[in-house]
């Protein structure tokens, strides 16, 4: 390679690894950013608006999102924590399986646990 090549290809470089660092800096100017091998955490997100539906209420799951249809649009992303005693069947077709034994449980989600670090560590506690 001749020298006039390298050198173009040494300053396309840093002009890259700047933009990229320019970047990464407007990304966090306003958030608060961990870095933790190499994985950013925000934790500027606010939390989401809480629903605790009683029992009655979360018997039929449709009919209850839209009660608080209203209330929950205002927000763009809502929780909807079901009753401690809710147990979902799994119904792909509705009407199908009504009378039958074609029912199994579904999994239940820790959704505490899909986040990237565990909750207490991106607090920083």
């Amino acid at each position: 390679m001749d020298r006039e090549l390298r050198k173009d290809l040494e300053r396309i470089r840093r002009f890259e690894q700047a933009n990229e660092d320019q970047l990464n800096k407007k990304r966090c100017k306003s958030e608060a950013c961990v870095d933790d091998d190499k994985q950013r955490v925000r934790l500027s997100l606010p939390r989401a608006k809480e629903f605790y539906p009683t029992e009655a209420e979360f018997r039929d799951p449709l009919s209850y999102i839209s009660k608080i249809q209203t209330e929950a649009s205002k927000f763009g992303v809502v929780k909807i924590v079901p009753p401690s005693t809710w147990r979902p069947k799994f119904a792909p077709c509705f009407g199908v399986f009504e009378n039958s034994d074609h029912l199994f449980c579904v999994r239940r989600q820790i959704i505490q646990k899909k986040t990237v670090l565990p909750l207490k560590d991106s607090l920083g506690v």
